[in-house]
C-alpha cells in the first residue's frame, strides 16, 4: 500500500498529470509489491480495471473505462485465467515448477492494462 500511495502522489513526468495516469501508476507499484494477496505468488491478479468518471459524465458512462483482460464475452478471459490458475496450482502440488516471463500479462494484467491506456491515449 505504501509503494502504490507513493507513486500515485509522486511528482507527475511532464503531460502526465491526468488523474488515470496517477492511478494507473499506483496500480503497477501494487502489483510489482506483490498484488492481490489472494493470487498464487506467481499472478499478480486475475484482472484488472481503471475507471474515471469526469464530473460531466452521464452516471454509469464514465469518460475512461478500461478493463483487463478483454473479452467480448464479458468474463470469458477471467475464467480462462482461473483456468490457467487451477493447472499451475495442479502442476504445483505434483512438484513440478513452471517457468514464468516477467511482465508476462497472463500473471500481471496490470502490464495488460498498461498497454490499452497507452494505446487509447
Amino acid at each position: 500500500v505504501e509503494r502504490a500511495l507513493a507513486a500515485f502522489t509522486a511528482a507527475s513526468p511532464p503531460g502526465a498529470a491526468r488523474l488515470a495516469d496517477r492511478l494507473l501508476r499506483a496500480l503497477e507499484a501494487g502489483a510489482e509489491a506483490g498484488g492481490d494477496a489472494r493470487c498464487l505468488p506467481e499472478q499478480a491478479a486475475l484482472s484488472a480495471f481503471l475507471m474515471v468518471a469526469a464530473p460531466d459524465d452521464a452516471p454509469g458512462s464514465p469518460s475512461l473505462r478500461l478493463v483487463y483482460p478483454t473479452d467480448s464475452r464479458r468474463w470469458g478471459g477471467v475464467l480462462r485465467m482461473l483456468g490457467r490458475e487451477l493447472a499451475q496450482a495442479w502442476r504445483r502440488w505434483r512438484g513440478e515448477t513452471t517457468v514464468l516471463t516477467p511482465g508476462d500479462p497472463e500473471r500481471n494484467p496490470v502490464h495488460g492494462l498498461r498497454r490499452l491506456y497507452d494505446a487509447q491515449r
